[in-house]
């Protein structure tokens, strides 16, 4: 059976470059050193000049530096999930080249992970940013430094991007959406007044699973009531419905943002039915489980596909997560991971995800006791301490002050190294008054 990524998706990234005078052939011979072979190509009527870029490992790309090419918009570097700094290197970008990349391996995840790669490559040390077309995603320096020092596979986060539109004078957004997923197959999706949660706490997880769900082609754009959670459930209503039927304030918020997000896209809504729907109809109404906290321990609903991916990529940035739980091992943090389990009686696929404190980490075990209490699995109970291999490993997680660091985003790890040893004083005073 063929899995939603196993498919040839051709992407396209704008490296962005200081100066408004258009970059020249000659200025990069640097890449013959990265083992990057370049081949000029004939003259275009749409472009200055055009070589082909090639890597052993990587394949083939094409780099053209196009004639006329409008400076990227602001609001696409405003909307980015990127920190304030990394917004104002970006904006210096004036000038910009393209990398095309058809891909080699038939697999979104891995193709678009090899297209960065060479869009890196030509970012070399002038570069200020790189614009990923399909996704309509910034990728800072900082973020390909985090997501090319490891050869995992993108997270299905790294085929889309998430914009969040405020009104003045306030920083949650009251739209927030998605683009890139209508590209590979599926559509895009509006969450409306999201809960900060989803934004870099317990909810961002479930943002993923809705995502998965689309890819995976286990929801549509009129799915009428889809159960992301044990007790929460929403509802795919097209945006034109939406438009037409929803609440008249959102709609009037709308009217001038809503270009361009209309095919392909719907608003998560609360599902049909319920107790007051025999009275009320099935208004349309922004999902109510989006605009609020997500209660630590909520179970998420992810396909096996999904899980598997997901323990994929975990697995392979375990040592990622090794040099983390030791960089940070003066500061105390939690560390967590998720391993899964084979239950009782079941297949080799039949697995309890659980998660696990840890101790230490080796090579091939994780000492960790376990925190949950499993449902199939009669050989463990919860607070078990031992040794676990790391091939059971599905997930894992250093909690800081300053998010969470995962196999999908090494951002506070980012954020806590210029700042060391100020957070551990802050840390160990208030360690001190509690004690």
């Amino acid at each position: 059976m063929t899995r939603w990524w196993q498919k040839n998706v051709p992407c396209m990234f704008s490296i962005l470059f200081r100066g408004e005078l258009p970059q020249q052939p000659g200025e990069f011979a640097f890449l013959r050193d990265r083992g990057i072979a370049i081949t000029p190509q004939p003259p275009m009527p749409q472009a200055y000049w055009s070589t082909t870029l090639r890597h052993d490992d990587w394949g083939e790309a094409g780099l053209i530096c196009l004639r006329d090419m409008p400076r990227l918009p602001r609001e696409i570097i405003d909307y980015a999930w990127i920190s304030p700094q990394e917004k104002e290197t970006a904006l210096q970008g004036e000038s910009s080249l393209v990398v095309h990349y058809e891909g080699k391996n038939k697999d979104v995840l891995r193709d678009r992970k090899m297209g960065l790669r060479f869009a890196r490559a030509v970012m070399g040390d002038d570069g200020v940013a790189v614009l990923d077309h399909l996704a309509q995603r910034v990728w800072s320096r900082e973020m390909l430094e985090d997501e090319l020092c490891h050869d995992a596979d993108l997270d299905v986060e790294g085929v889309y991007a998430l914009h969040g539109v405020t009104r003045p004078n306030e920083e949650v957004p009251y739209w927030l959406h998605t683009h890139g997923l209508g590209e590979i197959g599926g559509f895009d999706m509006t969450v409306f007044k999201p809960h900060a949660d989803l934004l870099g706490g317990n909810g961002t997880d479930l943002l993923r699973s809705l995502a998965f769900a689309v890819v995976e082609g286990r929801v549509h754009q009129g799915t009428a009531r889809f159960q992301v959670t044990p007790k929460g459930a929403v509802r795919f209503v097209p945006m034109p419905q939406f438009l037409a039927n929803g609440p008249a304030d959102l709609v009037a918020l709308l009217k001038d943002e809503v270009e361009g997000h209309q095919q392909r896209h719907a608003v998560l809504c609360n599902p049909e039915g319920g107790f007051f729907a025999r009275w009320f109809g099935n208004r349309l109404t922004p999902s109510r489980l989006l605009s609020s906290p997500m209660p630590d321990g909520t179970v998420i609903n992810f396909s096996a596909d999904a899980s598997n991916l997901m323990a994929r990529r975990a697995c392979d940035t375990y040592q990622q997560f090794r040099r983390f739980h030791e960089e940070f091992a003066e500061f105390g943090f939690t560390a967590v991971v998720k391993l899964g389990y084979q239950v009782d009686g079941g297949g080799e696929d039949s697995r309890e995800h659980l998660w696990f404190e840890v101790h230490a980490v080796e090579d091939e075990a994780i000492d960790a006791t376990l925190l949950n209490a499993p449902y199939g699995i009669a050989r463990l109970k919860q607070g078990d301490r031992g040794r676990h291999a790391v091939t059971l490993i599905s997930d894992w997680v250093v909690f800081t002050p300053v998010g969470n660091i995962t196999p999908r985003s090494f951002v506070p790890a980012r954020i806590l190294r210029p700042h060391r040893e100020e957070m551990l004083r802050l840390m160990q005073e208030a360690q001190a008054a509690e004690s």
